[in-house]
């Protein structure tokens, strides 16, 4: 089968990730020829399904091993007395926001929706569910700033 992934083209994925994208040295890593190891990187970084694997294995370091890293780095500023305050603080939404413990930040103003929904007509209903829904959208939207997901 054309498109199933062989072996050496995933080692060739995971040596492209983890080798700084060099993807001449990926591919002898891979066990290709080291003699047309550039013309093999070339064509490997050009087929659909080694793309694919190059993706996942980006996704793979991006959600483990850098992902790790990234909290260290933040959790040693945390900590860190001498920071700077402003360097602290992003740190610190950072965290929140990663954890999805972050303060909403929409701009739903919900003193305007103080009667029980039983008590409201159907034009305050649909104007309360309008404002939740434009609410939510921002949320997800927020959450979703940074998508490390493979297409």
């Amino acid at each position: 089968m054309a498109t199933d992934l062989l072996t050496q083209q995933q080692a060739f994925a995971e040596a492209y990730v983890s080798g700084n994208g060099n993807a001449t040295q990926a591919a002898i890593q891979a066990g290709y020829s080291a003699i047309s190891a550039r013309q093999t990187a070339s064509r490997l970084l050009h087929t659909p399904h080694v793309q694919n694997a190059i993706q996942r294995a980006q996704v793979v370091t991006l959600q483990g091993r850098l992902a790790s890293k990234a909290l260290g780095v933040l959790e040693k500023i945390l900590d860190d007395d001498n920071a700077p305050p402003g360097v602290r603080v992003d740190a610190a939404r950072t965290v929140l926001d990663r954890s999805g413990l972050a303060a909403f930040r929409g701009s739903l103003d919900l003193e305007q929706y103080e009667k029980p929904a039983s008590e409201m007509s159907l034009a305050e209903l649909d104007a309360l569910a309008a404002a939740l829904e434009k609410s939510i959208f921002s949320l997800r939207a927020d959450a979703n700033a940074i998508d490390v997901t493979p297409a």
